[in-house]
């Protein structure tokens, strides 16, 4: 019934009753039956996907928007207008046809800074509505009754034995014998587990199960949000409901919110890629089990060891606050961390920094490492806005590091707001503006195939130090939604980290050697969505 609900009536009731007094209902409206549409989903509607076409409710025009073009349309113009006459050519703008045609709102072959504040505004309308669909549709969690578990403390390098995995032909058939060999226990928390690939992980899940395995399985609780993403997700959940293979929603709700800014953090995610085997066996990195994204440039880490125990503790600590859609009790027990035994034949030192309730460990190490790099820092990264990492590379660079950022151009269409494309270069663009005007070496990624992401989240100093896990280089990665990475030291997954880098930055990277004005508006609206926690990033 829910799904048969378009937008046309809600626009029908806006113009029948009033605009201001259903804005807000409007916003319940939409909100309820998202809410309700995935409700359905998991107690017994299969194939239900949301489609609702989300209502930006945030005026475009309204004085704060409106100050902020104004504002940034003084400070472009005052650089690119070389004639101080208000009338900034193409060429002194180092635009495309295609940009200036977009600008130049009076077509008169020049742009003012009124039209420069103009497009700075259509460039956040654009942007704004990827947010507002995913803010309508995500999953609004009940806060916890009872009291909060012991949490397992936050982890320290200790030894372990570490591999690193490449792409899909290295990686599907680690992880599909590793879940063939388990013998006690497979959990997983995954941010999407769908089509035909995450099908063949939950047959095998299935079929552990029958023979005694203890499975316990964390999704994010928005599941795919809309759109094929969606669709890929339920299959696999439809599966496991009907094979009776029981599985949680991560309780976001747990992860302070932010009081500030437009969205107010009403996104938010558990983007977590982990899965132990037998409580001693962790696989974890940046790459999602679902058809729409096994074919991205991505990683994953092998690690056996007490840094897998550590994984291990963890997953246990929050199945037992994870949500279920019945009546919402404490756990019976407290979670107790156990002790975890050093174990043999390791090759390097691994700790797990993440993004978690009660715990931001991520950020401080990243920038920790590139403060102390002393030859060499190569990234790669599907998403990158924090500027305090930005700074870090340009001062490294500056003392005369080796500094290589690579970046994914984010120019293919989204996949969870129900086919809202995201805007080229987001939010990418905005570090690339800071690293550009320092001459730090930047590239964008060249895809293999069409529709490919460079979907990492990595970086590497001084070939054998490293960091990679699902946590993009962003604002939201770093403080609200649930991430984890893995910090490692020595052995022979940072070397071979090194030699994939540079096999894409030599044969699939084209350099930025310039940032537009079109550029620069970009970076401003990316800028102020991130600065307001209005970002999907």
């Amino acid at each position: 019934m829910y799904n048969t609900i378009s937008y046309s009536y809600i626009l029908f009731f806006y113009k029948a009753i009033g605009f201001s007094k259903m804005k807000n209902l409007s916003k319940v409206i939409l909100t309820s039956i998202s809410l309700a549409v995935l409700l359905s989903s998991c107690n017994g509607s299969p194939n239900s996907t949301t489609s609702i076409n989300p209502i930006n409710d945030q005026i475009v025009n309204k004085p704060e928007i409106s100050a902020f073009a104004a504002e940034s349309a003084k400070i472009l113009s005052l650089e690119y207008d070389k004639n101080k006459n208000d009338q900034i050519s193409k060429t002194d703008a180092g635009i495309t046809d295609l940009e200036m045609r977009k600008l130049d709102k009076n077509g008169d072959g020049k742009l003012s800074q009124n039209e420069i504040a103009t497009g700075i505004k259509d460039e956040y309308n654009n942007a704004s509505k990827v947010s507002d669909a995913l803010g309508s549709l995500a999953n609004l969690n009940q806060p916890f009754q009872g009291n909060i578990p012991t949490k397992p403390p936050i982890s320290t390098f200790k030894p372990n034995k570490i591999s690193l995995y490449i792409d899909r032909d290295e990686i599907l058939p680690m992880m599909f014998n590793a879940i063939d060999n388990a013998k006690k226990t497979i959990q997983m928390d995954l941010y999407l587990l769908g089509g035909k690939i995450g099908l063949q992980i939950a047959q095998k899940l299935v079929e552990k199960a029958r023979q005694g395995v203890d499975i316990k399985l964390t999704f994010d609780p928005n599941l795919g949000f809309s759109g094929p993403t969606q669709q890929e997700v339920y299959m696999v959940v439809d599966y496991l409901r009907q094979n009776k293979v029981e599985f949680k929603l991560y309780p976001l709700h747990l992860i302070p919110k932010v009081e500030e800014g437009l969205l107010k953090n009403k996104f938010q995610i558990d983007h977590d890629k982990m899965t132990v085997i037998d409580g001693n066996i962790l696989i974890t990195g940046g790459f999602n089990l679902f058809d729409l994204g096994v074919g991205n440039r991505d990683l994953m880490y092998k690690i056996e060891g007490v840094t897998a125990q550590e994984a291990s503790n963890l997953l246990s600590y929050e199945w037992l606050l994870s949500d279920k859609f019945i009546d919402k009790k404490p756990p019976a027990t407290v979670y107790v961390v156990k002790d975890v035994k050093d174990d043999t034949g390791t090759d390097a030192m691994a700790k797990i920094v993440k993004t978690a309730p009660y715990e931001s460990t991520t950020k401080p190490a990243l920038i920790e490492m590139i403060n102390n790099a002393q030859q060499s820092v190569y990234l790669s990264v599907l998403e990158f806005s924090d500027l305090d990492v930005t700074a870090a590379l340009v001062r490294a660079y500056k003392r005369g590091v080796d500094v290589k950022v690579l970046m994914d151009r984010k120019d293919t269409n989204d996949k969870y707001a129900g086919g809202i494309p995201v805007p080229n270069y987001y939010p990418n663009i905005l570090p690339a503006r800071e690293l550009v005007k320092n001459l730090v070496p930047t590239r964008w990624y060249d895809a293999r195939y069409p529709g490919q992401e460079l979907h990492m989240k990595m970086c590497v100093v001084d070939g054998n130090k490293m960091i990679a896990g699902s946590t993009n280089f962003t604002r939201q990665a770093f403080t609200t939604f649930r991430e984890t990475s893995i910090q490692v030291e020595g052995g022979s997954a940072p070397p071979k980290m090194v030699r994939t880098f540079l096999e894409d930055w030599t044969g699939h990277a084209t350099a930025i050697k310039k940032i537009t004005l079109g550029d620069k508006i970009r970076a401003k609206v990316v800028e102020f969505l991130d600065n307001r926690y209005y970002a999907w990033w």
